[in-house]
């Protein structure tokens, strides 16, 4: 079972894996990752991933043995599918199926998984650069953060998906390993303002992604309340400022085109 949960994780990588053939993403503090799912966008940063520690040699790793018992309890996976789920059982030895984050927001905001009692570490990294929008250090913590309009449950399988891509595309591009897990990067599902109707999610996206690169939060556990991040008076905004720029644009091909046009003429 776990030789084939890592041929999954090779297949989702090759399908991707010429976006980043030019780019070393383990150099980046951030990436952007937006997310289509069931017909719903929403946004995913992988933060300080060249922070995660190397995997310690010839010392069998905590998390692999915690992987392989995962994997060998997969009920269910499909590789055209992004969710996952795994069977575990209780205190009595029962099967049940159970997700990593229960649908109560603050477990969701603080990115715990109810099926791991064990405590989630600090970061293992305390290395710090100045930051000129708060006037202080920042902790460079390795994490996934995930801001949903809609706040569905179960965006941790998400986390999980990515994490096994920097898995590979750090083997596959280093040749060393490192071990990519919830221990060495925590998920957090952010509190961020919630959409009122099902047609606004990929502006909420968008305003998400501007809000996170012009003022960059302190990254820590607990991650910050962003409920008040901006309102809903800032999304209809933001649908003028988009057509006014397509609008823009259109213009600006239109006269290029003719200038090009009158010098060939």
């Amino acid at each position: 079972m776990l030789l084939k949960f890592y041929r999954i994780q090779l297949k989702r990588h090759s399908q991707v894996k010429t976006w980043t053939r030019r780019v070393d993403i383990f150099s980046k503090d951030y990436i952007i990752i937006p997310v289509y799912l069931n017909f719903h966008w929403f946004l995913a940063v992988i933060c300080f991933p060249g922070q995660v520690p190397d995997a310690t040699p010839n010392v069998p790793a905590k998390s692999d043995a915690k992987l392989s018992k995962s994997a060998g309890n997969v009920t269910s996976t499909d590789d055209q599918d992004d969710s996952v789920r795994t069977a575990t059982k209780d205190d009595e030895g029962n099967s049940q199926t159970q997700g990593r984050n229960s649908t109560n927001s603050s477990t969701l905001y603080e990115g715990k998984e109810p099926l791991d009692s064990e405590p989630i570490p600090e970061a293992s990294d305390s290395s710090t650069r100045p930051d000129g929008n708060h006037g202080g250090q920042r902790l460079k913590m390795p994490c996934i953060c995930i801001f949903d309009s809609l706040n569905i449950p179960n965006r941790w399988k998400i986390a999980a998906i990515l994490r096994d891509y920097l898995n590979v595309e750090w083997t596959s591009k280093k040749g060393s390993r490192k071990i990519f897990d919830r221990h060495t990067m925590n998920e957090y599902i952010m509190r961020c303002p919630q959409q009122t109707n099902m047609h606004d999610c990929g502006v909420y996206l968008l305003e998400n992604f501007e809000k996170f690169f012009q003022n960059p939060f302190n990254f820590k556990n607990p991650m910050p309340d962003l409920s008040n991040w901006f309102d809903k008076n800032r999304i209809r905004e933001k649908r003028n400022e988009i057509k006014e720029l397509i609008l823009n644009l259109k213009k600006e091909q239109l006269a290029n085109s003719a200038t090009n046009a009158r010098q060939i003429s």
